[in-house]
């Protein structure tokens, strides 16, 4: 039996590359639909904290998904167990926000913007590991196309006001994926 090699067919880590191309456009559609969100009348949050928390956590999906399967395994299970601590924590601000949302979607906000921080970062890290799975390991890129999509059509029903930026990330994302 000297000799003799069985190969699984499976990659090791090791040999795989990190496109950085890659990390660009699951940033770009992330960030697309935050500044959309972000567009709507009522809404604020703390950009300098939702911005860098999502670049970090995309960056970590990215580098661990390309990377250590047990690496990237760590993360969403440490990542559902921050979440979720946040979740069960926090479970009476999120109600609260994400009702205030719903009201702003559905029928405008007439009253002063309420900061909406800490779902947005719940949002972002949900849209970060939801866009990863479908793009990196399904690579399926058909319900995100129709997820960004509906999004922007349904803007002018919203009161939405998709500003540039938001529209030119989404186009990219959906272009390059």
């Amino acid at each position: 039996m000297n000799g003799v090699e069985i190969r699984t067919g499976v990659e090791e880590p090791e040999e795989k590359g990190r496109p950085s191309a890659a990390l660009l456009f699951l940033e770009a559609g992330v960030f697309g639909i935050l500044l959309l969100f972000g567009s709507l009348k009522g809404i604020s949050f703390s950009g300098w904290v939702v911005y860098p928390v999502t670049a970090l956590l995309c960056w970590a999906i990215w580098y661990t998904c390309y990377g250590s399967r047990r690496a990237y395994l760590l993360l969403v299970l440490g990542a559902v167990a921050v979440y979720g601590a946040m979740v069960f924590g926090m479970e009476d601000i999120l109600r609260e926000q994400i009702r205030y949302i719903e009201g702003c979607i559905l029928g405008g906000s007439k009253a002063e913007p309420v900061d909406v921080t800490e779902t947005m970062l719940l949002l972002a890290a949900l849209l970060a590991f939801f866009t990863a799975m479908l793009e990196f390991l399904i690579r399926s890129h058909r319900l995100l196309y129709f997820l960004t999509t509906g999004l922007l059509f349904l803007t002018p029903f919203w009161g939405i006001q998709a500003g540039a930026g938001a529209v030119l990330l989404l186009a990219l994302f959906q272009a390059a994926f």
